[in-house]
């Protein structure tokens, strides 16, 4: 790829840092990272930028936080001339003459395999429909979200134990360890995007924060996969004897409590047992409640679970 090709990244969470990190230690020209505003964070409310920012920052690379998507602007993106735009987790929408710019166009690494899950929260609904195989695919933007043709595709695991975090961590790091390779075969014209079959097309919503309640009349294994899907954000929540909690780590138990209904708390072997829906029983390993730290399941219940054996 010519050293003189011009690349503006555009990316805000951690999940984004690696790609970011790839593109600079692979040599690719970056000339400006856009990215969103700093955020007060914490119980003192500290201004904090953006992962993506110190990166940038640290390499010297120039950074741009505009508070929304304006034609001044766009003009002043048009103004650098910039040959690709590569855009991770940005979190804002880019209108289509914006992603229009640059000579080769915009792409964009989403962490599905593509036209599956298309919009904003994959890495959630694939755990909740229980899927073990996943992937990420590297796109050419078009005004439509997660539309456009696909550049390269690379599949992964995923496994019992991943939640929404960890699973975001290992699609976006392969995302990034294939990314400097898959744009200087694009640009060099030896990657030929291929359109999505949009007939498979599947979709999900953004995740809001009632979406982690509970309701224990589903399967124990449904509701195992929330604690994972919306871990960290919101979590999935409800009440045990009265008691906010968060429920942060659980697993499908193969008991059958008796005289008892969806809901209900039990203490028995030591562990704390939750009867769900359909006769089933979920198992409580790690618990937090309102306002407390973590604990394991067979603590919480020691302490206020009224039938203890």
């Amino acid at each position: 790829m010519n050293k003189n090709t011009k690349i503006i990244f555009f990316g805000t969470p951690q999940y984004a840092v690696p790609a970011l990190e790839k593109l600079i230690e692979s040599g690719i020209p970056v000339i400006s990272v856009v990215t969103r505003a700093d955020k007060p964070t914490g119980r003192k409310k500290t201004l904090t930028p953006p992962p993506v920012k110190d990166i940038a920052k640290r390499h010297g690379i120039r950074v741009l936080q505009p508070e929304k998507i304006t034609d001044e602007f766009i003009n002043k993106i048009r103004q650098e001339n910039p040959d690709l735009f590569v855009v991770v987790a940005y979190g804002k929408i880019l209108p289509k003459k914006l992603i229009d710019i640059p000579k080769h166009g915009s792409i964009n690494i989403h962490p599905s395999l593509l036209p599956l899950y298309r919009g904003p929260s994959p890495l959630q609904y694939q755990i909740l429909d229980g899927l073990t195989k996943s992937g990420v695919s590297i796109m050419l933007m078009d005004e439509k979200m997660d539309h456009g043709p696909i550049i390269a595709n690379f599949e992964s695991d995923i496994l019992e134990s991943d939640n929404c975090e960890t699973l975001g961590k290992k699609l976006f790091q392969i995302g990034a360890d294939n990314l400097p390779e898959t744009i200087c075969k694009y640009i060099a014209g030896d990657i030929v995007p291929k359109q999505q079959d949009h007939d498979k097309a599947t979709y999900c919503e953004i995740i809001k924060k009632e979406d982690g309640k509970i309701d224990w009349n589903s399967s124990a294994d449904y509701i195992e996969k929330m604690t994972r899907a919306y871990h960290p954000w919101p979590g999935a929540f409800s009440q045990i004897e009265g008691i906010d909690v968060k429920i942060i780590k659980a697993k499908v138990s193969n008991l059958t409590l008796k005289q008892t209904f969806p809901g209900k708390a039990s203490f028995e072997n030591d562990k704390l047992l939750i009867s769900c829906g359909n006769c089933t029983t979920l198992e409580v390993l790690i618990i937090q409640p309102s306002g407390k730290k973590q604990m394991k399941g067979s603590d919480f219940a020691r302490g206020y679970i009224k039938n203890n054996d």
